[in-house]
């Protein structure tokens, strides 16, 4: 019993270090902050439908960036990832880049060191 609890407080130790200070190191979605992204929209200029634009607004680059369209069952349709995102950067994503966004679109977003956030459009 004893050696379970030992075990137990070391494996807490490192989880709680690098949840402080190696945020970048958890994977994708893993983390006790919102992916601090802003989400916008705008008509595209070619194609069909919307483009969806994300932005870094932070001073800090995200690490291991994931970004999935899903469909209505949580599905996902198609998806863009980053191993590095830098402070104050945008992305957008529309028919030029391959995504379908039209109206009821889901768009989640994940980040290393932070839970993921979700947009519908």
């Amino acid at each position: 019993m004893k050696a379970v609890s030992v075990f137990l407080a070391v494996f807490l130790a490192i989880a709680l270090s690098v949840l402080l200070f190696a945020p970048e190191r958890l994977p994708s979605g893993v983390g006790i902050t919102p992916t601090p992204i802003e989400a916008s929209q705008r008509a595209s200029l070619f194609g069909q439908g919307q483009v969806a634009i994300f932005r870094n607004p932070t001073a800090n680059a995200l690490h291991n960036v994931k970004v999935l369209l899903l469909d209505a069952n949580g599905g996902i349709i198609k998806g863009d990832q980053r191993q590095v995102w830098g402070p104050g950067t945008s992305m957008e994503l529309g028919w030029l880049e391959g995504w379908t966004i039209t109206q009821g679109t889901v768009i989640k977003v994940s980040a290393s060191g932070h839970y993921a956030r979700t947009w519908k459009y």
